[in-house]
């Protein structure tokens, strides 16, 4: 009976090493879990050939040691680094991948060699931390995970003050806390689905004196004036640096 089995297993075998040296496979991967199969295959095989067949299960058996050496070859080839550079030469970025999809951390640098930002990914999608500078090194925004399921985002002015405190859950619910650029709170905008809630948070900011007083300044203060147009450029370069973390592909 088991004699019987072990030539079907064994022809079966044979077949499956002949069609495996004639496929290529796009990924290192594709081509180890092959290579699992077949070794499967040869365990099922040795655990019922009789002792009497010692020639054929040493074969079987160094077949087996191979295959195993071929596939811890192809598992250190799933981990990849893609490397972008500028015109002169110098690194623009490194996107590191597991299996063709962005894994770990990527990051990417400014012409002038700061980094710009790095984003921890996993199995191609943002696995919530990553951080934003500008091209002076100021951070711009952090993204960290304060808690299982919510990510916690700063957006910080080149001073390092922050203007934004932003809390969102994985149901897409939270809040986002609101500063001006001298350290005045606006006030906190409802989350809801990933979207702030502008209109209740703009009307309840109108009440709040300081936040009038501190804007009717910045049309007659040159420093509250800047600190109001580093904001706005703030809050440009946080959109622009968001999009281009969506983008590392």
């Amino acid at each position: 009976m088991n004699e019987a089995t072990a030539k079907v297993s064994i022809a079966e075998i044979k077949e499956a090493e002949a069609a495996l040296q004639q496929r290529t496979f796009p990924r290192p991967v594709d081509h180890k879990r092959r290579l699992e199969i077949l070794s499967s295959k040869i365990d099922s095989v040795l655990e019922i050939l009789p002792a009497n067949r010692q020639p054929l299960i040493q074969e079987f058996q160094e077949r087996r040691r191979q295959l195993s050496a071929d596939a811890q070859c192809l598992e250190t080839q799933r981990d990849t680094e893609e490397f972008g550079y500028y015109s002169d030469g110098s690194k623009k970025s490194v996107l590191r991948r597991r299996d063709d999809a962005l894994n770990g951390d990527s990051e990417e640098w400014y012409e002038n060699g700061v980094r710009k930002h790095v984003a921890r990914f996993s199995e191609d999608r943002l696995d919530g931390d990553f951080t934003c500078w500008r091209e002076d090194g100021s951070l711009l925004v952090q993204n960290t995970r304060s808690a299982p399921g919510e990510q916690t985002q700063k957006l910080y002015l080149k001073g390092g003050v922050v203007i934004g405190d932003i809390l969102v859950k994985r149901t897409g619910s939270g809040e986002a806390k609101v500063w001006l650029w001298n350290g005045v709170y606006v006030g906190k905008a409802a989350i809801v689905e990933r979207r702030v809630v502008r209109g209740g948070f703009i009307f309840r900011a109108l009440f709040r004196p300081l936040v009038w007083i501190s804007l009717f300044k910045a049309w007659k203060v040159e420093a509250d004036q800047d600190g109001l147009m580093q904001m706005n450029a703030t809050a440009e370069a946080w959109e622009r640096s968001l999009k281009a973390i969506g983008e590392m592909h």
